[in-house]
């Protein structure tokens, strides 16, 4: 829980609406649980009205976090 919030901060001052943060953590916590509905995806990602520098951003965030589970980065 403690990742969330740090990362939902770092989302919301990079520019993220806070709903749109929530929108993409809660995404990212069914993924990892191993549940992955695409209709929902497209649904939550299409309401979200993220825009080019917004999914940047959280393409990194994942891409942050695969590095993590792999060792990677810090």
């Amino acid at each position: 829980m403690k990742d969330a919030l740090a990362t939902h901060r770092r989302l919301v001052a990079a520019g993220l609406s806070p709903d749109q943060a929530r929108s993409f953590l809660r995404l990212f916590a069914e993924a990892e649980a191993g549940r992955f509905d695409r209709r929902e995806v497209h649904e939550l990602l299409g309401g979200a009205a993220y825009g080019a520098a917004h999914a940047a951003l959280l393409i990194e965030e994942l891409l942050e976090r695969l590095a993590r589970r792999a060792g990677g980065a810090p």
